[in-house]
């Protein structure tokens, strides 16, 4: 028997599984406003590319302003939890790839559940491709914003001629890894800036959303604010990835210099 919770946010509903913790990328996207920097500035021609969608929060916050999203997932249990939440909400400008994203086209393996699912040498046996490839297939000639979140592989997946046509992107990636990706962006022409977490921005968006936030924490059993109130009294670290020593960063990357950068960064 699934044990899942129903969680609201701006008018959408996400069917999430509680015993795989997938309702920390609902806090994270929609009260910390991780993706903020892109999803702002989503319009309503756009062509979005969410590499590692989970089951679905990112995908269809941005389905809401982009013309299409194409969803890339290759976990099957997370892939159809995104199916499932893409048909309640009625996202038809969605389209669903279960796929694991690298350098290569062939086969591979997804090792771990919910958050951890990732390439692995042994595990589940899950097909492999690259955004080129799915560009291709789709018949498209490029996409505007990519959102890429896929455990590790991020540095081989950015690999590819999709990436002179995108205009803007957001990166999560591990200290092993940013200060390549970092770099790799700025040499294909990118102005890249770390995201940075503010709690005046999460107290604001709560308030906002205020409704959403308390019907998720009781059907969590409070688990953000428990996680927030041992961080104040030193019991636990800081509960946004971001933000810990673990090294995990949020990279976004535009072709655009402007006065008008989001204030969430810093250079």
């Amino acid at each position: 028997m699934r044990r899942e919770v129903i969680l609201r946010f701006q008018g959408l509903k996400f069917i999430v599984p509680k015993e795989t913790e997938c309702f920390w990328p609902y806090y994270g996207i929609c009260f910390v406003g991780e993706y903020d920097p892109i999803l702002t500035h989503i319009s309503s021609s756009d062509i979005v590319v969410d590499a590692g969608a989970n089951i679905g929060i990112f995908t269809l916050l941005a389905a809401k302003k982009a013309r299409t999203v194409i969803a890339v997932e290759p976990d099957p249990e997370n892939f159809e939890y995104l199916k499932e939440n893409c048909r309640l909400n009625k996202a038809g400008n969605v389209v669903l790839i279960n796929k694991a994203l690298q350098n290569y086209v062939g086969d591979g393996f997804i090792c771990g559940r919910g958050l951890s699912a990732a390439l692995s040498n042994k595990g589940t046996p899950v097909k492999v491709t690259t955004i080129d490839e799915i560009i291709k297939e789709l018949g498209l000639n490029g996409f505007d914003i990519l959102k890429m979140d896929i455990e590790g592989a991020e540095l081989n997946a950015l690999s590819g001629d999709f990436l002179d046509n995108v205009r803007e992107l957001m990166v999560e990636c591990h200290d092993r890894t940013s200060s390549i990706i970092r770099s790799k962006l700025e040499a294909e022409g990118f102005l890249v800036s770390e995201w940075n977490f503010s709690s005046l921005k999460v107290l604001k968006r709560i308030i906002a959303n205020f409704r959403s936030f308390v019907d998720a924490e009781l059907k969590t059993h409070f688990v953000a604010t428990i996680l927030a109130l041992k961080y104040v009294c030193r019991l636990s670290p800081h509960p946004v990835p971001a933000e810990q020593s673990s090294g995990i960063k949020l990279l976004y990357a535009t072709r655009y210099r402007t006065s008008a950068m989001p204030k969430c960064l810093h250079p």
